[in-house]
């Protein structure tokens, strides 16, 4: 189920907002269950005559329940995972289609690591008609998957009498 809306006025700001739902089943020999995910995305993008100011918000839950194997499981079995993030964007043109400098930053907050920040500058000129420099700086985060962090298997059992005559399975 997705649900995308947007609202364009000629005096005002654009705004957007995108939601969706989805529900997946996983079944395999050694790994089963379902996964169900809710997200919701606002964006509101004013312009400052030659400047743009964007700004936004999210946020995700993703809800699983999983039924492991003796080799392959989740640990824990079920887990509700958050993830809220906003961010801000300014862009600022001091001279109309020759210089134009963007920053901003993006602010996440999930269940495996916390808050992580994200900013990013851009700088671009414009040299002549066929030529422009640009220089820019980003700080990146990638939010861990629950795989990552849950995910056990065994990967190898030791054999009875391996280690010693009468050695138990291991």
């Amino acid at each position: 189920l997705m649900i995308d809306w947007s609202h364009r006025s000629e005096d005002g700001p654009e705004r957007s907002l995108r939601a969706y739902y989805d529900r997946s089943t996983r079944r395999e020999s050694v790994l089963e269950g379902t996964m169900e995910q809710v997200d919701v995305d606002f964006q509101q993008h004013h312009r400052l005559g030659r400047h743009d100011l964007i700004w936004g918000a999210g946020y995700r839950l993703t809800k699983d329940d999983y039924a492991g194997s003796f080799t392959m499981s989740m640990d824990p079995a079920k887990r509700d995972v958050h993830l809220y993030s906003g961010f801000v964007q300014f862009e600022f043109m001091p001279v109309a289609d020759r210089v134009r400098l963007t920053g901003g930053a993006k602010v996440e907050r999930n269940t495996y690591t916390g808050l992580e920040v994200q900013p990013g500058v851009r700088a671009w000129w414009s040299v002549g008609d066929r030529q422009s420099l640009w220089a820019a700086y980003a700080g990146a985060a990638r939010t861990p998957s629950r795989a990552e962090h849950d995910f056990r298997a065994i990967t190898s059992v030791v054999q009875p009498d391996s280690l010693f005559t009468g050695s138990p399975v291991a």
